[in-house]
């Protein structure tokens, strides 16, 4: 099962999918039930783009009531606990990593990280001044800023 979170007018939409499709895994892809509003509001006729949002509305509900969408505050962040499905060195002693979920991470500032491996557990937290904190296989603790 594949979590999407996506930030937009001051809240997170949440998507969980069945799939996991590496377009969705990034959170690059803007998801259907906005895309479908988007297309509500182009509708010239007043009356059809009301029943366009008030149909929109009930898929939206009954996506809510089924757990397969959840809005959040956009400032609330959760601790990501997930493993490393990809990780590339770069630059001097810095570190891409690519999480289960599809996000990708870069560490921020050189450490003394010398190895990362596929499986290898982490833990991404919020840091005291705003910035995250990847904590890797619970031994090595890195700076890092989210990029995907």
């Amino acid at each position: 099962m594949l979590t999407r979170i996506i930030t937009a007018s001051g809240f997170i939409l949440t998507l969980t999918l069945a799939a996991s499709s590496p377009a969705l895994a990034q959170g690059a892809v803007t998801p259907e039930e906005v895309k479908n509003l988007y297309e509500c509001a182009e509708e010239s006729n007043p009356m059809e783009r009301l029943a366009c949002y008030d149909k929109e509305v009930a898929d939206i509900r009954q996506k809510l009531a089924n757990s397969d969408i959840a809005f959040a505050d956009k400032y609330e962040f959760k601790d990501v606990y997930t493993t490393i499905v990809g990780a590339t060195q770069f630059g001097r002693g810095k570190w891409s990593l690519v999480l289960e979920d599809g996000s990708r991470w870069l560490q921020t500032e050189a450490s003394r990280l010398r190895r990362v491996e596929l499986g290898m557990p982490v833990t991404i937290t919020k840091s005291g001044f705003g910035g995250f904190r990847a904590r890797i296989n619970d031994r090595h603790t890195i700076k890092v800023k989210r990029v995907d």
